[in-house]
């Protein structure tokens, strides 16, 4: 250590002494009757200046208040100094901070500051008393100086202060009850304001809830948390009250001032995939109140699964630190909500609970393929509860794995651990276990290797299967079969023969592996185990050259890392045309806009409507494919593109800008990749809702060349872009959605509107005619009360379903009541639907936004929302669903019932969420579009 690092030192603890001289340690500080005490230990330095002619000064940046000592004395060890707060003089401006010293007369007289310790430093912020729209509070510092902040509210709109205190917390009913009070005076004095709520907040991310704050009297609050709000994850939730008033907001936290014993409540939820979740509420270190949520889970230190004919015996050991009585091991069903439980038998020692359960095949099996997510559940509070049961092995599968075959069908039954070490038992069929190395066109060849089989119980068995390499038509599933050696794959095989597949300018062969034992085969697509995932790229590519018609071929990937090829087959001139047009480097001033190929209903269609009515000096041009329903849409505009044409090829080559309502190779007649002019060109997302629920596959990292303008409806869907997609401030435009531009329009009729999306889940007719999704609608579209209610009111309902579900819905042959009119696809114009319906009825659909533009109200149905959102939502539930909210199929008729009774007016809460979700409700949208486009040009 060098000298002058020391000298350094030397100063710095010389200059800490001197402060401390000049400094009175303070123990503790409380209010009481509109007085503060400052309490400071009793020694022999502090006994001398306070029984000398002190007294207390009180200053701030403008003038200087002495005020006389008062002592007081609490059992000979400590001094209390009382500050009667009405002694503080008014003050002339809005806030001001008083620094509090002691004045010690000597010869020369001398002041001290009174300093805090790090734990009272937190604790003096609780410390607040209101009096005549005056607030005090108490605070401390930077250097720990304590200091009381004196706030006049008489002559102000701000609000500094909102003091309250949560008192209580108790389970009612699938809600969490929060109650406390505010402090009377000081609450009423903020009044009127516009409106009052608590929000939820999931600490570290954007997660947010809003809520009602019933008032009881003039002071008391409640607050309804339902359960199923609670994240579901380990995570703090931290609570704010919002208080609104003049157009402006104020944020509040909630406070936890005296514990009253509530950090001692533990409160565990029975969660329907997650089992127990404890949420448990507690005093931060600033005396707020926050839950911390964690998902509850039992571990096993053993497991055994042991096998008679007709069922499974398992037995296990579990630490004693688990509380169970009357344990039972749950079965459930992955893909539903049902679960089987059985009775497990219970022996405990001085460490260890020991459980045995026998499990009948015959319930478990049910002429069923089901993975089944393992619990054990026992009372907690007088509630039964499922525990996951956590079970890390690497060779359960193996030593469980059970193999059957019925006729041509072949099944394995085990047990194993998930990737997170939960334990889940499966009745499946075999699935394929596969190795990919390399995937290319390689001189005009698909080249593949790896090796692929299925796992059996024996290994000797895998030398019986067949492994084949299939390449299939996604359309027409024409396929070409490669048959493999053993279990190794090793294709190299002619793009030109795969041609003969090709029925189309642009299509997509598919390719999989498919294995063989005996009568039984299964596949699965060829997928690559590493990879990066780009929309507008291509792992390679070849050429097939005709005559007159040429060939291009690229390998690309499925966001799931799945091989596929997609072609393009043209005259030879056309791609002479995209030869030419890449030495040439150059584009004109031409406009490409359109949406799926097939449509034109959409963004894509109202942005160019706008263009030809209101900017006809712009050369646009709107793609479709020719014969499309939709194409007699803009075929008024004229400048239509038939996908594939002469036109469409020269038009799309000359482009500076191409504007689409989904990805933009839709409306491209070559790869983007492969267009200079689309590389350097303006590529705009118009979007065709608003983001906000489901995630999507549009963020910045999944293209080479991305958007350079996103088109939102606010500045919350900007944050969620800049934040979850990852686009620059700069590239993300609030415009609103050109359709908006449409909806003024409106011929109310007496109609309400069924419109439910679709669930990804439902693959299959079985499975859709046996999913909850189905029985819920059937069960409603035939609810005698809300049949009544149409009868009553002279309404129709009209019910739109989701085209994935049209085809099911034609399968069942159900018979709907006249008041029921069930619409087909393409029968009626979406957009027409919602101008001429007084009421929205939905689940998930992001039309509902198109409703809330018109000022219409929306009511959603909500009885799966967590299966629906598993994998998160994008922005708070409160922000993105504006409009009553139902869960069961009563309260949603009662909530349809009250709407046509008060005449389908839309509440007045919905108005002041409104700018959440769309920042312009005017016909302006696709004009800002366009100037916003031009800003790029």
């Amino acid at each position: 250590m060098n000298i002058k690092t020391i000298l350094k030192r030397v100063y710095r603890k010389a200059v800490a002494l001197k402060k401390s001289r000049n400094q009175i340690s303070v123990e503790n500080v409380y209010l009481e009757n509109g007085i503060y005490f400052i309490q400071v230990k009793k020694n022999k330095f502090n006994g001398k200046i306070f029984k000398k002619n002190s007294s207390l000064i009180f200053s701030d940046k403008v003038k200087e208040v002495e005020l006389p000592l008062i002592l007081k004395h609490i059992k000979d060890n400590s001094y209390v100094l009382p500050v009667k707060l009405k002694d503080l003089p008014e003050i002339k401006k809005d806030e001001t901070n008083w620094h509090i010293k002691l004045l010690y007369q000597k010869s020369k007289p001398k002041k001290f500051s009174f300093v805090v310790g790090k734990k009272l430093k937190r604790y003096l912020h609780t410390q607040k008393f209101f009096e005549d729209g005056q607030t005090y509070s108490l605070k401390a510092t930077r250097h720990n100086k304590l200091m009381i902040n004196h706030f006049d509210q008489k002559n102000t709109e701000d609000i500094k202060h909102l003091i309250n205190n949560v008192h209580n917390l108790r389970e009612e009913e699938g809600y969490l009850l929060i109650s406390g009070d505010f402090i009377g005076e000081q609450f009423l004095f903020t009044q009127p304001f516009d409106g009052i709520k608590l929000v939820s907040h999931s600490r570290g991310s954007r997660m947010k809830q809003e809520y009602r704050v019933e008032m009881i009297g003039d002071a008391q609050w409640t607050v309804r948390i339902p359960y199923e709000d609670f994240p579901s994850s380990k995570t703090i939730l931290d609570f704010y009250f919002l208080l609104f008033k003049n157009n402006q907001e104020f944020r509040f936290r909630v406070k936890l001032i005296d514990d009253f014993g509530v950090s001692d409540r533990k409160f565990i939820v029975d969660h329907d995939k997650k089992g127990a979740i404890e949420y448990t509420p507690y005093q931060t270190e600033l005396y707020s109140l926050s839950i911390k949520s964690d998902v509850k889970t039992i571990k096993l230190n053993s497991l055994e699964v042991d096998e008679s004919p007709d069922s499974y015996i398992i037995t296990g050991r579990i630490k004693k630190k688990y509380n169970l009585v009357r344990p039972e091991v749950v079965f459930k069903n992955r893909d539903s909500e049902n679960f089987i439980s059985f009775t497990a038998e219970l022996r405990t020692d001085q460490n260890f609970h020991y459980f045995s359960a026998e499990v009948s095949k015959e319930v478990l099996f049910n002429d069923e393929l089901v993975i089944y997510d393992i619990y054990m559940s026992d009372f907690v509070e007088g509630n039964r509860i499922k525990f996951r049961l956590k079970r890390k092995s690497t060779n359960l599968k193996w030593d469980t794995i059970k193999e059957f075959f019925d006729g041509n069908n072949f099944y394995q039954s085990f047990f194993y651990s998930t990737e997170f070490g939960n334990l889940s038992y499966g009745i499946v069929k075999p699935s394929i276990s596969k190795k990919v190395d390399h995937a290319i066109i390689k001189d005009n060849n698909v080249k593949i290797k790896g090796e692929a089989y299925i796992e059996r119980e024996n290994v000797e068995d895998i030398s019986q299967q067949q492994l084949m390499v299939v390449f299939m038509n996604r359309e027409s599933e024409r396929e070409i079969i490669c048959t493999q050696e053993g279990n190794k794959i090793d294709v190299s095989y002619p793009l030109e023969k795969i041609s003969d597949l090709i029925a189309q300018p642009k299509d997509i062969v598919d390719i999989y592996i498919r294995v063989q034992i005996n009568g039984f085969m299964n596949q699965r697509k060829l997928g690559l185990d590493e990879y990066d995932y780009l929309k507008d790229d291509y792992l390679a590519k070849g050429f097939i050259e005709g005559a007159t018609n040429s060939i291009q071929m690229f390998m690309t990937l499925t966001p799931y890392g799945n091989v596929k090829l997609e072609t393009q087959s043209y005259p030879n001139e056309y791609f002479q045309l995209l030869e030419q047009s890449s030495l040439d480097g150059t584009s004109g001033d031409i406009w490409l806009i359109g949406e799926r190929p097939d449509t034109a209903q959409d963004t894509g269609y109202h942005f160019f409507k706008h263009l030809r009515e209101h900017h006809p000096e712009i050369e646009a041009y709107y793609v479709i494919e020719q014969d499309s329903e939709d194409e007699k849409n803009v075929a008024r505009f004229g400048n239509v593109l038939h996908l594939g044409t002469d036109e469409h090829i020269n038009k799309s080559l000359q482009a500076s800008a191409f504007f689409c309502s989904h990805d933009i190779e839709y409306i491209l007649p070559f790869k983007g990749k492969d267009m200079v002019n689309y590389r350097n060109g303006l590529r705009v997302f118009l979007q065709h809702g608003v983001l906000g629920r489901k995630n999507v596959e549009y963020h910045k990292i999944y293209y080479k060349y991305p958007f350079n303008m996103v088109c939102v409806s606010s500045e919350p869907e900007k944050d969620l872009v800049v934040e979850k997609l990852k686009y620059e401030e700069e590239e993300v435009v609030v415009t609103g959605l050109s359709r908006f531009d449409n909806l003024f329009e409106t011929t109310e009729e007496n109609r309400i509107l069924l419109i439910p999306t679709w669930r990804q889940w439902l693959n299959t007719t079985e499975t859709f005619k046996e999913s909850e999704y189905w029985s819920r609608y059937l069960s409603l579209l035939a609810n005698e009360r809300l049949l009544s209610l149409l009868e009553k009111h002279d309404l129709i309902l009209d019910f739109y379903p989701h085209y994935r579900m049209q085809q099911f819905i034609e399968e069942s042959n159900i018979v709907l009541d006249s008041k029921i009119n069930l619409i087909r696809l393409g029968e009626v114009n979406v957009q027409d639907l919602l101008k001429r319906s007084e009421l929205m009825i939905t689940d998930f659909s992001s039309v509902s936004f198109d409703f809330n533009f018109m000022h219409k109200p929306v009511m959603f149905y909500h009885f799966d929302f967590r299966r629906f959102f598993a994998r998160g939502i994008l922005r708070p539930k409160n922000e993105t669903f504006l409009g009553d909210i139902a869960t069961s199929e009563e309260e949603l008729v009662d909530r349809i019932q009250e709407s046509i009774e008060k005449g389908f007016q839309e509440k007045e809460e919905v108005e002041t969420k409104r700018d959440q979700i769309l920042a312009h409700t005017d016909n302006e949208n696709s004009e800002r579009i366009f100037r916003a486009a031009n800003k790029y040009l």
